[in-house]
């Protein structure tokens, strides 16, 4: 037998699974508002897996099929609140699916028409959202309409793995097309950043570092110029980096630093460490920064030079420790100290001296913070 032919029954057979389950998922998520596409369902979720398993081997005629199936799935014709239903609830599924499907295809096994028709679903739906389903005229439709737009940020982040530097550079033209400010194209801008929130920095190699480096480096909220409310455009920025900083903070001394790219790991440090330094004097000028400026220089400073961490450690913490007495502030300080904590335990306590390690853990009994 022939390998295309073997791919197609391959396809096939899959597809005699997933179609009544996923029509099955449809029809439930309409009768119960939604709510049936949240919660795991075992059969479906083994689908998925086998899907990520034959993207590995057959991607192509397995991404057509996909598209075959929204196609023929997605309700034509009269726009009321069931057929929107039935098309958010077509739109989560093949959502979900590309991203199990992207996450094990290799980035040779499609065609650059087909990966840029992936990038291309992920930012209409992140531009054009509220024009397809208003949230105005459709508000039992905002639950099921934020599932979708978080499965397709989720989309996004899957791809930037393997088309990083396309998916960045689509994000910033985006930005940069829409810098004459109305309501329209600032609801546009804030709903692309929120998007770009699972966005995946590659660390590992000099090359992919530098990328990364580069793109921290534009996407520094305070460079961005912003026609009016101002605050509301660099909130979203500080949040965006936020969610994507923090994995590798989080993720201990196995995910940071990264070794064998000290060149690149130079620009890095550069990049961060000129963000925080632009944001502690804007957070000091209006309370309202702190709550998003706080979190975005905590790990500004986690992911920094380590000279710098170290030096700057404790009156870090203590001005955390002062915002632990404003009850508007107190958890995201708590947070915020925890992480530092966690990061400096993890990765660069090994080196310290002991007596060094517990005068940062006795210091007004931070022990209590930890797990």
């Amino acid at each position: 037998m022939k390998a295309g032919s073997a791919a197609k029954l391959i396809v096939e057979a899959l597809l005699q699974r997933f179609l009544p389950l996923s029509r099955r998922r449809i029809e439930t998520a309409q009768a119960q508002d939604g709510q049936y596409l949240r919660p795991s369902d075992p059969a479906y979720e083994q689908v998925l897996d086998s899907l990520a398993m034959i993207a590995r081997h057959t991607p192509v005629p397995l991404l057509e099929a996909l598209l075959r199936w929204r196609e023929s799935e997605s309700p034509k014709g009269a726009n009321d609140a069931s057929t929107f239903q039935r098309k958010l609830a077509v739109e989560c599924i093949f959502c979900s699916a590309c991203i199990r499907f992207v996450e094990c295809c290799p980035q040779e096994g499609l065609t650059e028409k087909l990966w840029s028709g992936l990038e291309n679903f992920v930012f209409d739906w992140l531009i054009n959202a509220d024009r397809v389903v208003s949230q105005v005229e459709y508000p039992s439709l905002v639950d099921l309409r934020g599932l979708l737009l978080d499965l397709v940020a989720q989309l996004l982040g899957a791809l930037s793995r393997i088309r990083f530097s396309s998916v960045t550079e689509r994000f910033f033209m985006e930005l940069n097309t829409r810098r004459i400010d109305t309501s329209v194209s600032r609801s546009e801008t804030l709903s692309i950043i929120n998007g770009m929130r699972y966005l995946k920095l590659g660390v590992k190699t000099e090359g992919g570092l530098n990328a990364s480096a580069s793109f921290v480096a534009k996407a520094n909220p305070l460079i961005r110029p912003a026609q009016k409310r101002k605050s509301e455009f660099y909130h979203a920025l500080c949040n965006m980096l936020s969610n994507i900083l923090a994995p590798l903070a989080d993720g201990g001394k196995s995910q940071w630093p990264p070794s064998g790219v000290e060149p690149a790991l130079s620009l890095w440090y550069e990049a961060v460490g000129r963000i925080r330094l632009q944001l502690i004097p804007w957070m000091d000028k209006q309370n309202k920064h702190i709550a998003v400026g706080y979190p975005l220089v905590t790990l500004l400073l986690c992911l920094g030079d380590p000279q710098i961490f170290h030096n700057d450690l404790s009156p870090h913490m203590e001005q955390l420790y002062k915002l632990l007495r404003d009850k508007n502030h107190r958890f995201m300080a708590l947070d915020c100290l925890h992480r530092v904590l966690r990061f400096y335990l993890s990765v660069h306590a090994a080196n310290q001296a002991p007596n060094r390690i517990w005068d940062y853990l006795d210091s007004r009994n931070i022990t209590s913070i930890l797990p």
